[in-house]
């Protein structure tokens, strides 16, 4: 069994320990280094991930984003049409430039070209 003198002799160490600051500056850089060490990882890890991931995803924004265009000139090209034959009424206007569906704009672009008044156009829509 251990005596009172041991104990003393360890909570002594135990109390010269905790006031040594080299020791708790070796802790606090131990620490630094461990947060500094997993914040490095994370950063590699993300590199790692962040590659394939984007371009997984550009493909399908790229196609996205074509479409999208190829709609919006169908649309401009639809009321540069109808223009001609007078003034387009903005609810008009805003019903073309809101579809987006590529086979019914051209439907629409080929009734455009044929109409003899945006009237005729709209019963046909």
């Amino acid at each position: 069994m251990h005596n009172d003198e041991e104990i003393q002799l360890i909570h002594r160490r135990v109390e010269y320990l905790k006031r040594d600051l080299k020791l708790e500056a070796g802790y606090m850089t131990m620490e630094e280094y461990i947060h500094s060490e997993a914040e490095r990882r994370a950063k590699e890890m993300a590199e790692t991930l962040a590659k394939p991931m984007a371009e997984s995803m550009a493909k399908p924004m790229a196609e996205s984003m074509a479409e999208s265009l190829a709609a919006s000139k169908i649309a401009q090209n639809i009321v540069a049409l109808l223009a001609e034959l007078g003034s387009v009424p903005e609810e008009l206007r805003e019903c073309i430039a809101a579809e987006k569906r590529e086979d019914t704009l051209a439907a629409w672009l080929k009734l455009a070209v044929r109409a003899d008044s945006i009237e005729e156009l709209q019963s046909k829509m």
